[in-house]
């Protein structure tokens, strides 16, 4: 039923309202044929649409004022033991019906409907479960694209495999001319736009995506009416990096004029996710000279920066407590990307020798346990080398080498000294070369 039939006293006599459980009784005692569906559209949606197939019978049916069927609504027999239903609500109102049989799909967007079967709510997904054996990525259906409510400008891109065409999910969710709909010439359609405060766009999708690129922060992603991921969508390429992604760096809200350093074998630029997450031109972005590129920044209470990383991090120096890492859209853990916190608590360590050395000397101490290790012909632990547990918990180790060989050793626990001639000696800490003081309490 419309908003405008409730004012004006149209639609179904309330009298006439059967029970909303399922094969229960009519007010007048009679029983019900069938299980109630109550399809009840949202207070904010206007004109949302619904769609629903059963293989039995339906019968319109009025639950209250507000949830009844009506003449506008479609009922239509296939034909084929099944009917199709369709019908459009809006402001809290809905559509009712007796259902006699089983309902086989059901077509609304999720977000803006509730569904009622039986007297109980309901996930109207359940009725499709018949597909799931089925790609979901590979169906066609709807996609929304839901700019968060603080969110302004903000932007994606996705591709498919197969086609794209415009949609319109409501009134706050829907396709325009703005967007970018551009076939490759390869079978596949690249499709781009921005929005914000809550509206955001909607497609029709027939084949499969591929990718897609956007903050996840920013956005709500719904594809055939449920909520999803948008990460899902490059999970095939999950053993290689994408090209390009947004790194964000959002300060704690109680953290004040916290520091971060990182490194990027390949380049990176600055970006603006948000208004409270951008680049600066305080922030520093310096090429090292050896196609590597290090990055350093302040910020603050709930404030941080974003950069468009194409290659690899390499390292990342931060405080992980005063910060929130977000990569491609995913928060992350920082360690992942090594530098000076990336050492597990059981690590390899190798120290080796200059190639034009002799009989260069080391030392280091470990707050906890070192076993001998052996990594290649020129890179292990020796009878030679001593290791020594000292008493309280912590072991010294001392050996010799030179001419590009040299020793490794499995450290579980902190490394609290080291002593060597850097000059003489490249120092590996968890697979990272390190200068031997950064390996210290890594």
């Amino acid at each position: 039923m419309t908003p405008e039939e409730a004012a004006s006293g149209g639609g179904r006599d309330s009298s006439s309202s059967g029970s909303s459980t399922g094969s229960g009784s009519s007010d007048d005692g009679s029983d019900l044929s069938g299980t109630v569906l109550e399809l009840i559209a949202d207070q904010d949606a206007e004109n949302a649409e619904y769609t629903f197939t059963v293989e039995g019978s339906v019968s319109p049916h009025t639950v209250s004022d507000k949830v009844a069927a009506e003449d506008a609504d479609s009922i239509t027999e296939n034909g084929d033991g099944t009917v199709t239903v369709s019908g459009v609500s809006g402001a809290g109102y809905g559509d009712a019906f007796l259902v006699e049989g089983s309902i086989t799909s059901m077509d609304l967007d999720a977000s803006l409907w509730t569904v009622r079967y039986g007297g109980s709510e309901v996930d109207p997904n359940q009725f499709n479960e018949s597909d799931s054996d089925s790609d979901s990525d590979s169906a066609e259906g709807v996609l929304e694209l839901i700019a968060d409510q603080d969110a302004e400008n903000v932007e994606y891109t996705f591709t498919v495999e197969g086609s794209v065409s415009p949609h319109t999910a409501s009134d706050k969710v829907a396709a325009e001319d703005e967007d970018s709909i551009t076939e490759n010439g390869d079978g596949t359609v690249t499709v781009s736009g921005v929005s914000g405060v809550g509206y955001g766009d909607a497609f029709f999708v027939e084949g499969t995506i591929t990718s897609m690129d956007l903050d996840a922060s920013l956005w709500t992603v719904r594809y055939g009416g449920s909520e999803v991921d948008p990460s899902q969508f490059n999970e095939s390429d999950s053993d290689s990096a994408p090209a390009q992604q947004v790194l964000e760096l959002i300060a704690d809200l109680d953290a004040r004029n916290v520091e971060y350093t990182f490194t990027v074998e390949g380049s990176v630029s600055p970006h603006t996710a948000s208004d409270k997450v951008a680049a600066e031109s305080e922030d520093s972005i310096t090429e090292n000279g050896d196609g590597t590129v290090t990055v350093s920044g302040v910020s603050g209470v709930g404030y941080g920066d974003a950069f468009l990383v194409e290659g690899s991090i390499t390292s990342m120096d931060l405080d992980e407590s005063d910060w929130t890492v977000r990569y491609g859209g995913s928060e992350v853990d920082p360690n992942q990307f090594g530098g000076s916190s990336s050492v597990p608590a059981e690590a390899e360590l190798e120290l080796i020798a200059g190639e034009d050395t002799r009989n260069e000397e080391y030392r280091f101490t470990v707050d906890g346990s070192v076993s001998p290790a052996s990594l290649s012909d020129r890179i292990a632990a020796e009878s030679s080398d001593t290791v020594t547990e000292n008493g309280d918990g912590t072991v010294t180790v001392s050996g010799v080498s030179g001419a590009g060989y040299g020793d490794a050793f499995i450290v579980e626990g902190s490394i609290t000294s080291m002593d060597l001639d850097e000059t003489a000696w490249t120092v590996r800490y968890g697979g990272v070369e390190m200068r031997p003081q950064e390996t210290v309490s890594a």
